[in-house]
This record gives C-alpha cells, structure tokens and sequence, in this order.
C-alpha cells in the first residue's frame, strides 16, 4: 500500500517537470512579425485653416494606394499622375 502512495505523490510531483521539459524542448510559437506603418499627412482642403489629416498605412499598402493614383489619376490637383507644368508668364 506504501508503495503505492509513494509512486502516486511520485507522479504528482513530477507532473510539473515533465510539462516543462515539454514546453522546453517544443519551439516557441512563431509571433508574426508585425509591418511597420508609415503616416503621411494629406494636405488640407483649399481655402481650409485646418490642418490635414494623417493617414497611416504599411508600405505594401501605400504601393497599391500610389500605383491606383497614377493610374486613375489625381482629379483634386487635375494632374491626371502628370507632374504640373507652370504658365508661361506674360512679361509685357
């Protein structure tokens, strides 16, 4: 009967151990690497005396942003993704 109850306490108290000998030798859980975001600020509305506002996203999701603008072309600035051109001024 001893002999029991020394082999039950025995399992009891090794419990713990063998758990985390387990968990050692298990690799930790790959954390996903988190994607840094970059904010730029969107200029205020004309005639505005507020400031932009700031929009933040990751890299990737600025490309696509910059990639749909230059293809659809920027309607507020009427650039159509072309860089403006100045007037010619008239020096008369």
């Amino acid at each position: 009967m001893r002999l029991m109850i020394y082999a039950a306490a025995a399992l009891v108290l090794t419990m713990p151990v063998l758990a985390a000998a387990d968990d050692a030798a298990a690799p930790a859980a790959v954390q996903p690497v988190k994607e840094k975001k970059l904010c730029r600020f969107t200029p205020p509305p004309t005639g505005s005396n507020r400031p932009g506002k700031r929009r933040c996203r990751t890299a990737a999701q600025w490309q696509v942003e910059d990639r749909e603008t230059r293809e659809t072309g920027d309607v507020a600035a009427g650039t159509n993704g072309a860089p403006a051109r100045s007037q010619p001024q008239n020096n008369n």
